[in-house]
């Protein structure tokens, strides 16, 4: 019983597929995005000479998760995980202007 509601397995069966082919529809969608974002963000870490496990370590991610979100697979929080990264390599440039 859901919120109150009888569902048949055959129903929830529905609903499960239904909500996968929404979720990979929005995969597909997001790719796009999610590509010019691991291109910019990965350009700017090479261009720093940063390494993809120096920033994992300052992200505090595995590199994998690094690799996986520069080369636009999923992962998750991507959000999260961009805002991260973005602030790492802004402060990681920082520093290398003050010295």
């Amino acid at each position: 019983m859901i919120n109150n509601y009888e569902i048949s397995n055959s129903e929830l069966g529905a609903m499960v597929r239904d909500a996968h082919q929404k979720h990979l529809e929005y995969v597909e969608s997001m790719r796009p995005i999610w590509e010019e974002n691991g291109r910019e963000l990965r350009a700017v870490r090479e261009n720093l000479n940063i390494s993809r496990n120096e920033i994992s370590k300052r992200v505090g991610v595995c590199p994998q998760v690094i690799a996986k979100f520069e080369k636009d697979k999923s992962v998750r929080s991507r959000n999260m995980l961009k805002q991260s990264y973005q602030t790492s390599l802004e402060l990681i440039q920082l520093k290398k202007n003050i010295a």
